[in-house]
C-alpha cells in the first residue's frame, strides 16, 4: 500500500468512524466532529494529532492554536525562502562559494561561478589553502584557491527555494571572504 493509499485510508477511518467533516486551512486537512478533532499535514500518513476533547471550547481552542502555530510556521518558511531567493541572485560569474559538511569533521570545498544563465549555474571546483590550528594538525581554517581549479566545471540549478544543491549531503553557500574552520577525524 503507497503513502498515499494509507493517507486515504486514514482520513476515510477518522472520517467515518467519528461522522465527521472535513476541511482544509492553508495545507492542512482538519478532520473534526463535535468533540473529536484530527489535522494532517502535508502528504502525512499519519495525523499530527487525532484528540477527543471535553467540550467544544476546549476543541476550538486548540484548534485555533494549531492554525496559529501553522501560521507562524508558513511565514517562517517564507521569509527563509525569500532570503535564499535573495542570496541566489548573488550567484553570478566570478562569485566564490564554498560547501560545508562532515560528520565527526568539518569538510570544506569551495567553487567559483563560471557563468549563469537564468536559473542554470555553471561551477568549477577550486582548491583550497589550508592554515592549521596552534599545536593541532587535524585542524583549522581555509581560505578559497581560486587560481586551483580542480576537474571540470559542472552545472547545477537554483532550486525554487532559493538554494543549490550539490549532492546529498551539501548545498552551496556564498563565500564572505572570512576564514572558514575545518577539522579531520584523528
Amino acid at each position: 500500500m503507497t503513502t498515499s493509499e494509507k493517507r486515504q485510508s486514514a482520513i476515510e477511518f477518522i472520517q467515518n468512524k467519528n461522522n465527521a467533516t472535513i476541511s482544509d486551512y492553508k495545507g492542512l486537512l482538519i478532520i473534526e466532529s463535535d468533540l473529536t478533532l484530527a489535522i494532517f499535514k502535508g502528504k502525512s500518513a499519519i495525523p499530527r494529532c487525532n484528540y477527543r476533547f471535553s467540550t467544544k471550547e476546549d476543541k476550538a481552542e486548540y484548534l485555533d492554536k494549531r492554525k496559529r502555530s501553522h501560521d507562524s510556521e508558513l511565514e517562517q518558511t517564507q521569509r527563509w525562502i525569500d532570503r535564499n531567493m535573495k542570496e541566489a541572485e548573488q550567484y553570478q560569474p566570478g562569485t566564490i562559494c564554498y560547501a560545508s559538511w562532515g560528520y565527526e569533521q568539518t569538510n570544506i570545498d569551495f567553487y567559483k561561478i563560471v557563468e549563469r544563465k537564468n536559473s542554470t549555474l555553471t561551477i568549477q571546483a577550486i582548491g583550497s589553502k589550508r592554515n592549521y590550528g596552534e599545536n593541532f594538525n587535524d585542524r583549522g581554517t581555509c581560505m578559497p584557491d581560486a587560481g586551483n581549479e580542480i576537474g571540470e566545471p559542472f552545472k547545477k540549478r537554483i532550486g525554487k527555494r532559493g538554494y543549490v544543491k550539490l549532492n546529498g549531503y551539501s548545498t552551496l553557500s556564498l563565500f564572505d571572504g572570512s576564514p572558514l574552520g575545518w577539522s579531520s577525524y584523528a
